[in-house]
């Protein structure tokens, strides 16, 4: 039985051509450790990493290729700049959508640090209530605030650049999870005052997985790695150095997955707006037709990101999922790893059941999804 995949807020699938052939050619062809020696095969692996550093920072507008910083994924990036966020005591903000990559990663840090962690409220469609709900919790003993830029739940999007601003006027570090954010809406790096932007490479950028990054803005330099060991410059310091994106990228990278984002961000560079008006069209049928089934539940933001969240009257989450996968139908249920997002909703008993299409699903999946969830009732 052929699939048909609505489970692209966990991964997209599948990838254009061009990904699938540049992966393959960074096997074949850049077969050296990049910024190891001098030989043929690294320097083609060097050159293969920098330019995905020069495709994200042009996508993103961002000014400085060094300072994106490779990672194995956008949980590793955001454990790197929460752990690493200075200081001990205070306390940490992050809004009540957020993903455990966030959550577990700041719980842990206060605990190390005698910190503590605060959770400010989101209203979706009201930024203004949103700003006013975070300034409440900001004061002089605010370490750090962290945020999501839009939800894998029901898609919300958080007002990033007015957030980052308000933080830098307090001098306070901004770090940003645009994982589910990102191509949906571009960031102008340039008008958002974060310290770091995390993003994983294999959702939305296309990327295979085992690729993520950092966007290394601005307040950063006291943030320490969160690993350390070789990375090909100044081999005779004990301890890692101030250089980017050196500082942060300690032992081999994963070239063949760094090739497939730079290919992944190139085509939607290209094909951007067709991609998001098309996804924009297929998402809002969904939500129409779902809003139309008697007993179903649908949890998205009018002006969010393509996923969306609904429950079926009678019928647990999990249950809804597995019959739709013995009908082909790719989909994700339970609590997505968001388990505040869920509290928020109201949905932290047995969560949802999560459609999210992207560039390939057609209108004759649309009308297949529809009609057998219709037939699960």
């Amino acid at each position: 039985m052929s699939s048909l995949y609505f489970d692209n807020a966990a991964t997209s699938y599948p990838k254009p051509t061009e990904v699938y052939k540049a992966c393959c050619n960074a096997l074949l062809y850049c077969g050296g450790n990049p910024g190891r020696s001098n030989h043929d095969l690294s320097l083609q692996s060097a050159r293969a990493v920098y330019e995905a550093r020069e495709a994200v920072s042009e996508l993103l507008n961002f000014y400085d290729p060094s300072r994106v910083v490779f990672a194995p994924n956008a949980t590793y990036a955001l454990n790197t700049a929460i752990l690493g966020i200075p200081g001990i005591g205070g306390k940490i903000i992050i809004s009540d959508m957020e993903h455990n990559a966030v959550l577990r990663a700041v719980a842990e840090k206060c605990r190390r640090d005698g910190a503590s962690y605060e959770v400010f409220r989101t209203y979706d469609g009201d930024d203004r209530k949103t700003l006013a709900s975070l300034e409440n919790h900001l004061n002089e003993n605010c370490r750090a605030v962290v945020i999501n830029a839009a939800s894998n739940v029901d898609g919300r999007i958080l007002p990033i650049k007015a957030i980052s601003k308000l933080c830098k006027q307090r001098n306070i570090p901004v770090i940003i999870d645009a994982s589910q954010l990102l191509p949906h809406r571009i960031i102008d790096a340039k008008e958002i005052d974060f310290t770091f932007l995390c993003c994983a490479g294999h959702k939305g950028l296309l990327s295979p997985m085992g690729c993520g990054f950092s966007l290394i803005g601005i307040n950063a330099e006291q943030f320490t790695p969160l690993t350390f060991g070789g990375n090909g410059i100044n081999s005779m310091e004990l301890f890692m150095g101030d250089e980017l994106p050196e500082r942060y990228e300690a032992g081999t990278l994963p070239v063949p997955a760094i090739a497939g984002l730079s290919a992944g961000v190139r085509f939607v560079m290209k094909h951007g707006k067709e991609i998001e008006e098309h996804t924009r069209a297929i998402t809002d049928k969904i939500i129409d037709k779902l809003t139309e089934i008697k007993g179903v539940r649908v949890f998205h933001s009018n002006c969010g990101c393509p996923v969306i969240s609904f429950t079926a009257e009678g019928i647990s989450s999990d249950l809804v999922a597995e019959m739709l996968s013995k009908r082909g139908i790719c989909v994700r249920s339970g609590l997505h790893c968001a388990p505040l997002a869920h509290c928020t909703l109201g949905t932290e008993n047995g969560g949802t059941v999560r459609i999210s299409p992207y560039f390939a699903n057609t209108e004759i999946d649309c009308n297949h999804l529809i009609k057998s969830i219709c037939e699960l009732k």
